[in-house]
């Protein structure tokens, strides 16, 4: 067993079970930071597949901001703690019936053509050229988004002063 594969499984396991943990928790804040686990652990799997563009957005896209925003989200609504976790057997039952489903597709599909591989000489991503693309042709986008989100924290701010007022 090559470090590569070494670092893939132990990626990939890290995924799962901080997926496990973040759905199956109760506490929001231990769900999200399970989620925060996850999101860096795809992140690294996209790092070590070659695909270091896709790593640093879903560092700063979905690490950065999304993730924040749902701390945000739990921290300024205080009544997250009284509300009531409803659990239903049946719904438990369905979706257990639904993911062994997928996964024995996905099994079946993988093991169905093992001829069918990816070819180990993948051209890695042009960063640089992708770079100056995005910030000679796409900087007002940047910019108005980066303005958006400022507005939206300021906003969020504001509503939480508001309500311990």
């Amino acid at each position: 067993m090559e470090l590569f594969d070494l670092f893939f499984y132990l990626f990939a396991s890290v995924i799962v079970i901080s997926g496990a943990v973040t759905v199956l928790n109760k506490n929001l804040i231990y769900a999200a930071f399970a989620l925060l686990i996850l999101l860096s652990s795809v992140a690294a799997m996209f790092f070590i597949l070659g695909a270091e563009f896709l790593a640093m957005v879903q560092i700063l896209i979905y690490v950065g901001g999304v993730l924040i925003l749902i701390v945000f989200g739990i921290m300024l609504t205080g009544q997250v703690k009284s509300v009531p976790m409803r659990e239903n057997f049946v719904y438990l039952l369905i979706a257990a019936v639904f993911t062994g489903l997928l996964c024995g597709l996905l099994v079946t599909g993988i093991t169905a053509r093992p001829d069918m591989t990816l070819s180990a000489d993948i051209a890695s991503t042009p960063i640089k050229m992708l770079g100056n693309l995005l910030i000679s042709k796409y900087y007002l986008i940047f910019g108005m988004l980066g303005v958006l989100l400022l507005v939206i924290l300021i906003a969020a701010a504001g509503m939480a002063r508001n309500n311990k007022e």
